[in-house]
C-alpha cells in the first residue's frame, strides 16, 4: 500500500503543476521538472530531450483567447505517481479551433518531476469550410480549380508565407487575387487537404531542404513557420512516416 505521506506530496506537486499550467506560468513550471526527467508524448510517439522543454512547453501554452486548459477531473494520486484529464482547447494558426482530450500520468521524486507520460487524442473539430454544393456561388469552374492548384504551389514556392507562424487562409488569398472561400474550397475539394494541412506539409517540406546542422529540432521547426512543437512532431511523422528524432539519426 502507498505511504500517506508520499502520496499527499506528490498531490501537492501535481496540484502546483496544474495552477502554473493555468496561470502560463512558463518559469514555474520549467522549475518543477528534474533534470532527468522523461516527458513522452504519445500522441506524437517522441519523447522530448530535456534541452527541447522549454520550447516544447511555452509553445504549447494557449495564447490566443480561443485557447484554453479545462480540467475534467480530479487528480488522482496513488504513492509517487499521479493522473489527471483535461481537455485542450487550440486554435489553430487557420483560424480552425479543435479540442484535444488529454492524460497525464505523472511520477514525483523528491519534490521534482521525474516522469510525464503524456495521451492525448482529438475528440472535436470546428471546420466552417464551405460544402461542395457552392462551386457556381463561388465562380468556379473546374477548369479554375486546376489553374488555382498551380498558382497556389507557385506562391508558396516563392514567396515561402508558411515561414509566418501567424498566416492565415485569408492573408494567402488576398494577395493571390482570390477570396477565402474559394482558396478554402480549392484546398479541400481539388487538393483534398485543408488549409492547415496544406501549410503544415508545405513547412515540413521547406525543414527538410533547409536545416542546417547548427539548429535544433526546435529551433528548425519554429524557422519554418511551426508555433506548436507537438504539432510539428505529428506533421513530421505523416510526411516522413517516422519521427524527427529517428529520421535525422540517419544523417
Amino acid at each position: 500500500m502507498a505511504d500517506d505521506n508520499t502520496t499527499q506530496h506528490t498531490r501537492t506537486i501535481i496540484e502546483q503543476y496544474s495552477e502554473h499550467w493555468q496561470a502560463l506560468d512558463l518559469e514555474a513550471i520549467l522549475a518543477l521538472y528534474a533534470d532527468d526527467i522523461e516527458y513522452f508524448d504519445f500522441f506524437a510517439n517522441e519523447k522530448i530531450p530535456f534541452h527541447e522543454l522549454r520550447d516544447y512547453v511555452s509553445l504549447s501554452l494557449p495564447r490566443s483567447p480561443k485557447s484554453a486548459i479545462r480540467s475534467m477531473d480530479r487528480i488522482r494520486v496513488d504513492g509517487d505517481t499521479g493522473f489527471s484529464q483535461y481537455t485542450y482547447v487550440l486554435e489553430q494558426n487557420d483560424g480552425r479551433v479543435v479540442t484535444y482530450q488529454n492524460a497525464e500520468a505523472i511520477t514525483v521524486k523528491n519534490g521534482k518531476i521525474i516522469r510525464i507520460h503524456e495521451y492525448s487524442s482529438l475528440i472535436h473539430t470546428d471546420d466552417s469550410e464551405r460544402s461542395t454544393d457552392e462551386i457556381r456561388k463561388l465562380g468556379l469552374t473546374p477548369s479554375r480549380c486546376h489553374l488555382i492548384c498551380q498558382e497556389l504551389e507557385d506562391y508558396f514556392n516563392l514567396a515561402r508565407p508558411f515561414l509566418s507562424h501567424q498566416i492565415t487562409l485569408a492573408d494567402i488569398a488576398t494577395p493571390m487575387g482570390y477570396t477565402r472561400n474559394q482558396l478554402s474550397y480549392v484546398l479541400n475539394h481539388s487538393l483534398g487537404r485543408s488549409f492547415y494541412e496544406y501549410l503544415n506539409e508545405a513547412r515540413i517540406a521547406y525543414l527538410l531542404e533547409y536545416r542546417t546542422n547548427d539548429e535544433s529540432l526546435t529551433e528548425a521547426a519554429h524557422n519554418a513557420g511551426f508555433s506548436s512543437v507537438s504539432t510539428f512532431y505529428k506533421f513530421f511523422k505523416r510526411y516522413t512516416g517516422t519521427t524527427p528524432g529517428k529520421y535525422f539519426s540517419r544523417d
